[in-house]
């Protein structure tokens, strides 16, 4: 496991981050990018054991402090498996913070994932919302960052 500060080479956001850190197992990749004051890209990929979620939370947790509005968006469509602590840490941290970001997005292949996703964004007002195809995941991106 490690920490790198160096963006990632298969980067698909539509604006070049100002600032990228990553972490990286074997089989797992988490590469978290700053694309505007309050737009925070994740991108994850592989396999994410137990131990990416303190990297996660660190990161985005410094991103929504700093912040304090902001608009989060995570590319999970690479992603193959993901630990157990890995859902309930990030969702955790959303609803722990919730006054620290306004909208959160997250870009899923699987139907399950999806319907999970769209019910924890119920519980949070629909603030929290998923996306099965990358084309309206990255026209949300686009808006957002259009709009500051």
């Amino acid at each position: 496991m490690n920490a790198n500060d160096s963006p990632s080479s298969s980067s698909r956001w539509p604006a070049a981050p100002n600032n990228s850190r990553q972490w990286r197992q074997d089989s797992g990749r988490v590469t978290i990018s700053d694309l505007g004051e309050h737009v925070l890209a994740v991108e994850v990929a592989g396999f994410l054991s137990d131990e990416a979620l303190d990297f996660c939370r660190m990161e985005v947790g410094a991103f929504m402090e700093s912040s304090g509005a902001a608009h989060l968006f995570w590319d999970c469509s690479q992603l193959e498996r993901f630990g157990s602590r890995i859902r309930d840490g990030m969702v955790g941290l959303l609803v722990s913070r919730r006054s620290e970001w306004q909208t959160a997005h997250v870009l899923v292949r699987s139907s399950l994932v999806s319907m999970t996703v769209s019910a924890v964004g119920l519980g949070l007002f629909g603030r929290l919302k998923s996306y099965r195809e990358p084309k309206d995941f990255y026209r949300a991106v686009e808006q957002t960052l259009a709009t500051g």
